[in-house]
């Protein structure tokens, strides 16, 4: 088979080739036990669970942010801001976990396209690890950012005072 440029990996619509490596179609029902579908039911159930406790997580870290702001006297729009950009994260990645959720549950709640199904779960989970990993990378490069900035301005700092000790 001739990999066609500018198409996706392995033909197909979205990456699922279109047939078997010996020109089969795809398996519309994967005979699964009872117990590898109960346990692609909970699977799913407990993406669905994992959403929605992020965005409830990030919900409360809204209100937390603002209340601090609020109490400490701060004006609440750096806490507002931050908190909604957090919120909008969590939901896009909650987003990702219930479309791979339905994805898994489809598996079990049809009779047809398990391997589409399948594969279209696979690649919601992995696009939702992917910008996952990103985000834990540019949190640990700004956190370095961050600790470097410090060190930087606090050695300024000392030295600023070093030399105006040593001037008088």
């Amino acid at each position: 088979m001739s990999q066609q440029w500018g198409g996706p990996p392995g033909g197909g619509l979205g990456g699922v080739p279109m047939a078997g490596p010996g020109g089969e179609a795809p398996l519309g029902r994967i005979p699964f036990s009872s117990d590898d579908e109960k346990n692609i039911q909970q699977t799913a159930l407990f993406m669905r669970i994992s959403g929605a406790l992020a965005v409830l997580g990030a919900l409360f870290g809204l209100v937390g942010s603002v209340g601090v702001n609020l109490y400490t006297g701060a004006p609440p729009l750096g806490g507002v801001c931050f908190g909604t950009i957090m919120l909008s994260v969590e939901a896009l990645m909650a987003t990702l976990l219930f479309l791979a959720a339905n994805a898994f549950a489809s598996i079990v709640a049809t009779d047809g396209n398990d391997q589409q199904h399948l594969a279209e779960g696979l690649r919601k989970l992995r696009v939702y690890f992917l910008v996952k990993a990103i985000l834990w990378v540019l949190a640990f490069i700004t956190c370095c950012l961050c600790a470097s900035l410090f060190v930087f301005v606090g050695a300024a700092i000392f030295s600023a005072i070093g030399a105006a000790a040593g001037s008088q």
